[in-house]
């Protein structure tokens, strides 16, 4: 009751003066999961007592990422934007991995648009960042940062150093070409991530990401394979593609 109450004080100090029983009893509970949740129901941010709560949590040798609802306790925090809770629970080793409704860590963050959540969980986790968007549904993730004109989400995940890229897919362009014109979503965010290019219409290697995969695959094999022009040539000649040439139609 306190808990469903969002009485997180009273929470950390019942849970400080458990005994050694009750604390085997309170493993088959949710704890900082179901805080996460009925903080975020309250408006006003609670970050300070969840992070205090998080802390008496793990100083009993409870579970700090257990789940609510599918959801564990980072990817809660990272879609609700609790950043400090967030940190501490990274410091903690916590799999930026679940099951629930909201994806993983990464995709919560795009969900919601939590920059800073987004921003921290990929210089902290670069590499199991990176294994995401290997996936072709993380595609979808980035085709709703466009489509929601997220322009903060597209540049952090596109542009974060260290982390593989994720890119667009033959579906994705064909998606947003259904819903109306990618020139509608995608092109205004091309145009604020990179307003030195004199256009975004044609393959430029700052925006090769943008290209859905069956183009990045041919241009790729031209680069790897045809050797007979030098590379500037090369790089001139893919100035003239345009998004979508080699994408399937259906």
């Amino acid at each position: 009751m306190d808990m469903d109450h969002c009485r997180l004080q009273k929470c950390s100090s019942t849970l400080r003066k458990a005994s050694s029983h009750d604390i085997g009893q309170f493993n088959e509970y949710s704890f900082v999961a179901m805080a996460i949740s009925a903080a975020s129901a309250y408006g006003a941010s609670k970050e300070d007592l969840l992070l205090e709560y998080a802390h008496v949590v793990t100083e009993r040798g409870l579970d700090a990422n257990d789940c609510h609802n599918g959801n564990s306790a980072i990817v809660l925090a990272a879609y609700h934007g609790y950043v400090e809770l967030l940190e501490y629970l990274l410091d903690l080793g916590c799999l930026l991995d679940s099951h629930g409704s909201y994806g993983n860590a990464v995709e919560a963050c795009v969900r919601n648009g939590q920059h800073a959540a987004l921003e921290l969980v990929l210089q902290r986790r670069p590499e199991e960042a990176s294994a995401f968007f290997r996936h072709d549904l993380f595609s979808i993730r980035l085709r709703r940062a466009i489509l929601k004109r997220d322009v903060d989400s597209v540049r952090i995940l596109t542009c974060t150093s260290g982390i593989v890229k994720p890119t667009l897919s033959d579906s994705d362009l064909l998606y947003m070409k259904r819903r109306g014109n990618n020139k509608r979503y995608l092109y205004p965010i091309l145009k604020q991530l990179y307003p030195s290019l004199k256009g975004v219409a044609n393959w430029n290697k700052q925006i090769h990401w943008s290209f859905p995969t069956s183009d990045r695959q041919a241009l790729n094999t031209l680069w790897y394979t045809e050797r007979v022009f030098p590379s500037e040539i090369w790089i001139h000649i893919f100035s003239f593609i345009g998004r979508g040439w080699f994408a399937k139609s259906e």
